[in-house]
């Protein structure tokens, strides 16, 4: 039965039998498929956010993310978000892989991805989204991540798939 029906998601509460045979009352988060996009403007550098999230009250460092509309193709979304939230086009873009945020109560899935070849621009920002454009050395995000300073799961997640990629 579904309980709430959003832009960015619907809830609905179900029973499902699970592989045991047991029952359980479940509450699920139905999400639009979600980008992620880590963009590398050189060799030692890359490209984050540092982003407004009413949410939680803060502002958060991530890299541009936003969801995929309909119709659209997770690499259209991923190349858009990346023009919209930054300014900047790529030459090259690819898949690193997807993943799923919250399994546990949430079906949502993060295409991620990573952009090269950048070509700067006009940034195209929606009404809602207060954020800044920052270029940093990668090193130094790894140590941001480290700390603590960078919070958002799926910036993280990111920047350390890159990075162990990029060490292969």
């Amino acid at each position: 039965m579904k309980v709430f029906s959003g832009r960015r998601f619907d809830v609905e509460k179900k029973k499902v039998k699970l592989p045991n045979g047991n029952m359980m009352n479940l509450e699920m988060v139905h999400s639009r498929e979600v980008v992620i996009v880590l963009p590398v403007l050189n060799r030692n550098t890359i490209i984050m956010l540092k982003q407004f999230r009413p949410v939680i009250g803060r502002w958060q460092y991530e890299f541009p993310a936003g969801l995929v509309d309909k119709g659209e193709k997770p690499i259209e979304s991923a190349k858009r978000e990346l023009k919209e939230e930054t300014g900047f086009a790529c030459g090259v873009i690819r898949e690193l892989t997807s993943i799923f945020s919250t399994p546990g109560f949430s079906d949502e899935i993060v295409h991620v991805f990573v952009a090269s070849k950048l070509k700067e621009g006009e940034q195209e920002l929606e009404p809602a989204e207060n954020l800044k454009v920052l270029q940093i050395n990668l090193e130094k995000v790894l140590e941001m991540a480290k700390s603590g300073l960078i919070k958002d799961a799926h910036s993280i997640a990111t920047l350390l798939l890159f990075d162990s990629l990029r060490k292969k």
